[in-house]
């Protein structure tokens, strides 16, 4: 029996031990392939890691070079056009109105180059009329803005003086020229200006007075009162009639 029993167990061990080797066989290779993708895998992932901080550093210099980018659109759209102002401010404070922005646009840099254009073309109305007004144009006013106009508000106020002035000269010269020597200016202007009519004043009155007392001499010399004199101090052509007349009295009373 024991001879059978060992003889049954070699023959189990021989028929066993083929599919033996060939499972081991394929575990061999089966965890020889594994341990390949294992050393695959790592080297893929060390070469990942290596390369890691370079492809940083390529996010990062690109995220820059966009960011520069966008900085730079941006201070064109910005410093463009406050400089163009810049510029024509300087030349508006030197007198040269002749600079136009020509930034136009939505945003707000848009309204304040609006708002300047709209500030040159103010200045440039004022200055027209202020020229007119040199030029003896009285007739072109500045149209002002709002009640807080005080520019265009005392131009046209400058201009009606001088209107007024022109008007009492005119009246004077009139006046003088039909005979009427009492007539004197009856606007009251402020200050140069009413200098100049209260000059006119007192020059019709230098004229009214020597002729009137030449006037009144040659009544009472037609009364024959012989006797009468011009008695003022007179001057220029006007010292000349009175000695003229003084002389023509005294040939009479001789």
């Amino acid at each position: 029996e024991r001879g059978e029993a060992a003889q049954a167990d070699r023959g189990f061990t021989e028929r066993l031990s083929p599919l033996y080797a060939a499972q081991h066989a394929a575990i061999e290779a089966l965890m020889s392939t594994a341990q390949g993708h294992a050393r695959a895998d790592l080297a893929a992932m060390s070469q990942l890691s290596d390369s890691r901080p370079r492809i940083m550093m390529l996010a990062f210099a690109g995220l820059l070079a966009a960011l520069c980018g966008a900085l730079w659109l941006l201070a064109r759209a910005i410093i463009g056009p406050l400089t163009d102002m810049r510029d024509a401010a300087r030349r508006i404070a030197e007198g040269d109105l002749s600079h136009e922005v020509s930034h136009r646009g939505d945003d707000e840099i848009g309204e304040m180059a609006e708002a300047f254009r709209a500030s040159v073309q103010y200045i440039h109305d004022v200055a027209g009329a202020a020229d007119a007004l040199a030029r003896g144009d009285l007739t072109r006013t500045a149209a002002p803005r709002s009640d807080d106009d005080a520019l265009s508000r005392n131009v046209n106020a400058a201009s009606q003086s001088v209107r007024a002035l022109v008007a009492e000269c005119a009246r004077l010269v009139e006046a003088l020229r039909h005979g009427r020597l009492d007539v004197r200016a009856g606007a009251q202007l402020p200050g140069s200006f009413g200098e100049v009519t209260a000059g006119l004043d007192g020059m019709m009155e230098a004229v009214a007075t020597p002729v009137r007392e030449s006037e009144a001499v040659l009544g009472r010399l037609a009364r024959r009162d012989l006797t009468a004199r011009i008695t003022g101090r007179y001057q220029g052509e006007f010292g000349s009639l009175a000695t003229s007349v003084n002389t023509a009295a005294g040939t009479l009373q001789e």
